[in-house]
């Protein structure tokens, strides 16, 4: 691996995993994890993800309740499509440019379904395709914190997904256009 990352990259991938509130203490998977996918990209972003890839086991056991079920949100099809029209590039990373109206009403509903799932003992989890993972999560961590935002992929294989609310980004049909 000395040939392949620097150690200053390998310390960039372990705060963006600590970042993210996962644990290193299976440090050994952080440095496979990264072995195996530098010499495809140094890039630290792609580099957490392919480590949270491998934390699958862990994720799933910190999202999931007695019974092995993940309560969680998910993005209809027209607010994925909204959001990827909202990407843009901010220091060479993919992040999310929503007009403000639109910021609002995400942050809003969010915030909402944060507090009833809050109530319910459950951690606010969102389940988002692959390419919107990482700025959905930049963007709505910053308003509600205890944010998970995860893939498909980091769960283990057969866990139980109960859907407990979609997120819809279009307006009200009562507010104006802004």
């Amino acid at each position: 691996m000395p040939n392949t990352i620097t150690l200053g990259e390998v310390v960039r991938v372990v705060r963006g995993v600590l970042r993210e509130g996962l644990s290193i203490r299976d440090f050994r998977s952080v440095l496979e994890a990264i072995g195996d996918s530098a010499p495809r990209s140094k890039d630290t972003a792609f580099l957490v993800e392919q480590v949270r890839r491998r934390f699958a086991r862990q994720i799933t056991s910190r999202l999931s309740d007695a019974n092995g079920t993940v309560h969680a949100l998910t993005l209809d099809r027209a607010a994925e499509d909204n959001l990827r029209k909202a990407l843009g590039q901010t220091d060479g990373e993919a992040s999310l440019a929503l007009e403000l109206a639109t910021a609002k009403r995400f942050i809003s509903t969010l915030e909402a379904h944060a507090s009833g799932l809050a109530a319910g003992g459950h951690p606010t989890v969102l389940i988002t395709p692959p390419d919107l993972r990482r700025p959905l999560y930049e963007f709505a961590s910053r308003f509600v914190p205890e944010l998970w935002v995860i893939t498909a992929r980091e769960l283990v294989p057969g866990t139980q997904v109960e859907p407990v609310g979609t997120l819809d980004l279009s307006p009200a049909p009562w507010s104006k256009a802004a």
